[in-house]
């Protein structure tokens, strides 16, 4: 029996502030893409993380590429997150598909079935780190592309002095 060679694929990469409007433009299709079939484009789903579920999005109502800065600064604010310094990678962004082997022969059901198990999987794995994610199904394989707050909490250690430790105190 030969090995299936069907793979989910998971890639990621961070982005600053700056390249937040190009991931938008691209997410939201507002660019022509190569690899595009613009006939399709209307079956692409635009949902917002909030209050624990995806909530669906109407990019026509973003009037330039800034819905990810958006909502990032009202999590930033909610989270009460402070310390963000210039160039610093502040979204993740994580991209969610399958191999196009996989794909040939499968019912728009079984790959509706796969696309709700991924996110559902980014919900349970990501929760309200989640700000977004774009459905792309105007290409040849669909995939989701979820952005993300890259959250890391900290918890600093207070050092002892060296009176504290020869007295033997506690940290």
């Amino acid at each position: 029996m030969a090995k299936d060679k069907n793979y989910s694929i998971m890639g990621h990469r961070h982005h600053t502030t700056k390249t937040l409007g190009k991931v938008d433009s691209h997410n939201l299709r507002r660019r022509q893409e190569k690899n595009v079939d613009p006939a399709k484009t209307h079956l692409n789903r635009h949902l917002v993380y909030q209050a624990g579920r995806f909530v669906l999005d109407e990019p026509a109502k973003y009037k330039r590429n800034n819905r990810i800065a958006n909502l990032l600064k009202q999590r930033i604010k909610s989270l009460d997150i402070t310390g963000l310094q210039a160039g610093q990678a502040v979204v993740m962004e994580i991209n969610l598909t399958v191999s196009p082997e996989w794909m040939q022969g499968k019912t728009p059901a079984q790959v509706n079935e796969l696309l709700k198990a991924q996110l559902e999987w980014a919900k349970s794995k990501y929760g309200d780190s989640i700000l977004t994610a774009d459905l792309h199904l105007d290409e040849t394989t669909p995939h989701w592309h979820i952005m993300l707050i890259p959250l890391v909490e900290q918890v600093r250690k207070v050092r002892q002095s060296k009176r504290q430790k020869e007295a033997g105190e506690p940290q």
